[in-house]
């Protein structure tokens, strides 16, 4: 599937009016070249479809702007999560830095909550793994013991790597490390 219409057609067609996250990327999700894979979104933001349009795909300089907006009114202690800030640092290498690669952050759930253990029982992979189907990743980086078990199950014939989640113990520096690690890998 090339056809960014179509993407957002089919995918919308899956959700439901639940405050979902599917995907965050700049741009058209049909160019991302590295899927970063967690568990699921920890914030809730405003309405997904709102930063997305079938011409120029996700508006992530929006979106994020009003996900720290939403955390400050919310009371959170950080403009962004621990999770967020490791990626923000890993796509800026990538995608700002290099300027080779389109990133998309994704995960196995797209429902949000504040602890994993809230997610219902009913919540089912099937939004992540259309994204798979129809992105096309040359890489995924899971950070999380749960993602990587998934991703393994999946037999892919692409490079995976596997950290701890981002949540705790990361530095920019090690985020610079994972992403020449990416560039790298893809380059290779």
């Amino acid at each position: 599937m090339n056809d960014l219409k179509q993407f957002y057609s089919d995918l919308k067609v899956l959700v439901s009016v639940k405050p979902i996250r599917p995907f965050v990327c700049s741009g058209n999700p049909l160019d991302s070249d590295i899927l970063i894979v967690g568990f699921n979104p920890a914030t809730e933001t405003s309405d997904f479809w709102s930063y997305f349009d079938d011409e120029y795909g996700f508006h992530k300089e929006r979106w994020l702007s009003d996900y720290k907006k939403y955390r400050k009114q919310n009371g959170k202690k950080t403009e962004v999560s621990h999770s967020r800030r490791v990626m923000e640092w890993i796509c800026n290498h990538l995608e700002l830095e290099t300027q080779q690669f389109q990133v998309m952050e994704t995960n196995i759930y797209s429902y949000p909550t504040a602890r994993k253990s809230e997610l219902s029982k009913n919540e089912n992979k099937e939004v992540f793994d259309f994204i798979l189907k129809n992105i096309n990743p040359k890489l995924i980086l899971t950070h999380g013991v749960d993602e990587k078990k998934y991703i393994e199950t999946l037999n892919l014939d692409i490079p995976v790597i596997s950290e701890k989640h981002f949540a705790i113990g990361w530095s920019r520096d090690k985020a610079r490390q994972v992403a020449n690690q990416i560039v790298a890998l893809i380059d290779h």
